[in-house]
């Protein structure tokens, strides 16, 4: 399943760094009023539209209560951490500020508390409602629902109100497979998103998506995928501030890079990336480390070999990250680049 905002708007608030300069933290964990995801557009981008499909990248979800964040607490000054406990440090390359957080899943009530996000999870890991993580009363943002097919029917935001979206599926080699999303509602334009499969060797994964922004007949974006071992390789968007992709993985088909050469401010692919993504794990493959080099700034609109924004992970979050791995930023199936907010599939 797919989630998230449209190229336009995926990098204005869901790439670190955001809009004129924005704090590259501030985008990652979500921050008040982040979006529902039904609010704007398809991997395709745009304005607007429809962002469902696919199957969920989030993993069987499972009730292992090794997740369970833990504990923490100070003995003279010195923070006492929990083997078994969530903790994610941040480093925020522009401000140069580092601070860490633990997460706390409840595999019994199917809850997870971030640093500003609470989540309430089906056993798919799907999210179903989503509120702020304060101290207070948490305030409401958002709530999913979903069909048969595990794909986004609705998505009821707490400024915008509720956005559909009209899933359509056809006969695909290995069962049904999305063929059209229809999206209305939030005051935003109706936008149909339609997906081609051409790879023999990988049936159910997309190779190419058109929207329509208005459905007025008239394509505004074409997202061609090239896909090797039935993965994604490189991605081109063709339409207003084209962009283009590419991934790399290790020998087990994990996600190490994702490349986007696109300037924000109105430039195409000149060959030179302007944002890099890495993830890192261990010999186990266990992901450790989430980093990002380059923003959509004005002042560091570039690729230097110096992350710009970080996230480390203890050995405690392994049990958690493999349940959710949009929680590690990892692309899901209809979503070119890494995972934030909530493009989380």
């Amino acid at each position: 399943m797919v989630r998230g905002l449209g190229v336009g708007g995926f990098m204005c608030l869901a790439l670190l760094g955001g809009c004129g300069g924005q704090s590259t933290g501030d985008a990652v964990d979500g921050s008040p009023g982040g979006g529902s995801g039904g609010t704007s557009g398809a991997v395709a981008g745009g304005t607007s539209g429809a962002v469902a499909g696919g199957t969920s990248g989030a993993g069987s979800g499972g009730t292992s209560g090794t997740v369970a964040g833990g504990t923490s607490g100070a003995s003279g000054g010195t923070t006492m951490t929990d083997e078994n406990e969530c903790r994610v440090t941040f480093l925020d390359g522009e401000q140069g500020e580092t601070s860490s957080y633990v997460y706390r899943f409840d595999p019994e009530q199917r809850t997870l508390a971030t640093r500003t996000y609470f989540f309430e999870l089906d056993d798919a890991g799907r999210t179903l409602k989503v509120s702020g993580n304060q101290d207070e009363l948490p305030q409401w943002y958002w709530t999913d629902t979903y069909d048969a097919y595990g794909n986004v029917t609705s998505s009821d935001h707490y400024t915008a109100g509720t956005r559909t979206y009209d899933n359509v599926y056809e006969d695909g080699v290995t069962g049904p497979r999305l063929a059209s999303v229809l999206a209305t509602g939030q005051d935003f334009p109706s936008v149909r998103t339609t997906y081609e499969y051409d790879d023999v060797a990988a049936p159910d994964t997309w190779t190419r998506s058109e929207e329509d922004d208005d459905d007025d007949g008239e394509i505004d974006w074409v997202v061609t995928r090239m896909l090797v071992s039935g993965r994604p390789e490189s991605t081109f968007v063709e339409g207003p501030g084209p962009s283009a992709w590419h991934h790399e993985y290790d020998v087990d088909g994990r996600i190490v890079v994702v490349e986007r050469d696109s300037g924000f401010w109105g430039e195409g692919p000149d060959g030179v990336p302007n944002i890099r993504w890495r993830w890192t794990r261990d010999d186990s493959s266990n992901l450790t480390r989430f980093e990002q080099d380059g923003t959509d700034s004005f002042d560091n609109p570039y690729v230097n070999d110096l992350p710009d924004y970080a996230e480390d992970y203890s050995p405690g979050c392994q049990p958690l990250l493999t349940m959710l791995p949009w929680l590690g930023h990892e692309p899901g199936p209809f979503w070119p680049g890494p995972l934030f907010r909530t493009s989380r599939f």
